[in-house]
């Protein structure tokens, strides 16, 4: 950022990074001085229509932008102008059952305005022609004031009250326009590089249904290497326990990192009493499942290496099959159909799919030079996708410091 200066000023109204140009401290406001605060709609059932008047809620709230696979439509007499979206407001999830969902927001454009939105969500106004205001509700600066009360919530919201004592601190105009518009290209960029990850996903899923769909011609072209087995024909029960090391760190298996270190959502060490408790050892390149969670997501492959984890989840070796390609293959929806007939309830609320079950499956596979010959494909394309979505993350990153030091 060669046209940002750290500020050398030691008052604490001014930023840690300011542009070059912009002297004096920042004012100190509320929030409900820089904005307005505007309730969704309440509606009833028979309210909702099959087409009218678009209301927005927190699932039409994706990756800070707005999303439209799931609208709720209600009949547009019923909807109020004050509850109309203009351009430059900030739609805000204020509401909702699950924590991580509550203070997500998205940017309203010109081509979103006068929707609505419903009574879980509330839009912040800005008094200002700039996106100064969505990007400040993007920082720390005001989730350190806002989740506090989230941590002890009962319900978990933001309250009208608690948005009424949020302080913060602004530059005069020509600075905030200065911040807005930088804050905006850069998202911007990081959009761009969200949509590329996303078209290198969806290339790969098209790569994977000509491989795999019996009708396509790539697989009609090579159908008389193709062979109907049963999963068990190519993996194998690992049976090995022990106690958590240094060369076998104790993971999670998540549907979104494979084995990865284990985060608060997926730490349960501290229950454990036992400190010589053992779990499943697991090596590079084993194929796991979670019984309970295998239709979100929780299965395939271990890229990490050595590791042990819960007794939850079903780990197998691989022979004479290449761990690429058969991985993918027991991935496919039909075959995980198959496989998710033999989840059973047992205690605790949890589900099981016994190791037997899952290995008596059938499944088509060509034979092992064919397999090399797309896994080898299918490893391209993920590496260009690994790489693509490390440079979002980048991105990711360099926002967030930015909000940090752009913000006091």
């Amino acid at each position: 950022m060669s046209n940002v200066s750290s500020s050398n000023s030691q008052g604490v109204r001014v930023p840690k990074l300011r542009f070059p140009g912009f002297e004096g401290e920042w004012k100190e406001i509320f929030l409900s001085e820089f904005s307005q605060f505007l309730p969704g709609l309440t509606y009833k059932p028979e309210d909702v229509k099959t087409d009218g008047k678009l209301v927005l809620r927190s699932s039409n709230i994706q990756n800070s932008q707005l999303d439209f696979n799931d609208n709720v439509y209600v009949d547009s007499s019923i909807v109020p102008d004050r509850i109309r979206t203009r351009s430059n407001d900030v739609l805000m999830c204020v509401r909702n059952g699950s924590k991580s969902l509550v203070g997500k927001t998205a940017l309203i454009s010109d081509e979103h305005s006068d929707l609505a939105w419903g009574a879980f969500m509330t839009v912040l106004r800005p008094n200002t022609n700039n996106t100064l205001l969505y990007h400040y509700l993007n920082s720390p600066s005001f989730r350190k004031q806002v989740f506090p009360d989230l941590e002890t919530a009962t319900v978990k919201q933001i309250t009208m009250s608690t948005l009424n004592r949020i302080k913060l601190l602004v530059p005069n105009t020509d600075e905030q326009d200065k911040i807005s518009d930088f804050l905006s290209a850069l998202d911007k960029r990081i959009e761009k590089q969200r949509q590329l990850v996303e078209a290198l996903k969806s290339y790969k899923r098209g790569v994977l249904s000509a491989i795999f769909d019996e009708c396509s011609i790539l697989h009609m072209t090579d159908i008389n290497r193709w062979k109907c087995y049963k999963i068990g024909d190519f993996l194998s029960p690992r049976i090995v326990k022990q106690v958590p090391s240094l060369d076998a760190p104790l993971m999670a298996f998540t549907a979104e990192g494979g084995v990865c270190q284990k985060g608060e959502r997926y730490d349960r060490s501290f229950l454990v009493k036992d400190e010589n408790k053992q779990y499943k050892r697991t090596e590079y390149n084993d194929f796991i499942y979670s019984s309970n969670n295998l239709d979100v997501g929780s299965i395939g492959l271990n890229k990490f290496g050595t590791a042990v984890i819960s007794d939850v989840y079903e780990v197998f070796t691989i022979h004479n099959a290449v761990p690429t390609f058969i991985s993918e293959a027991i991935q496919r929806k039909r075959t995980l159909q198959n496989i998710l007939r033999f989840r059973q309830g047992v205690i605790y609320g949890q589900y099981r799919i016994y190791a037997d079950d899952f290995l008596s499956v059938e499944i088509s596979l060509p034979d092992y030079e064919t397999q090399q010959k797309y896994a080898s494909l299918i490893a391209t394309i993920d590496a260009r996708i690994l790489k693509e979505s490390s440079s979002q993350r980048c991105l990711e990153i360099f926002k967030n410091g930015l909000l940090q030091q752009l913000f006091i």
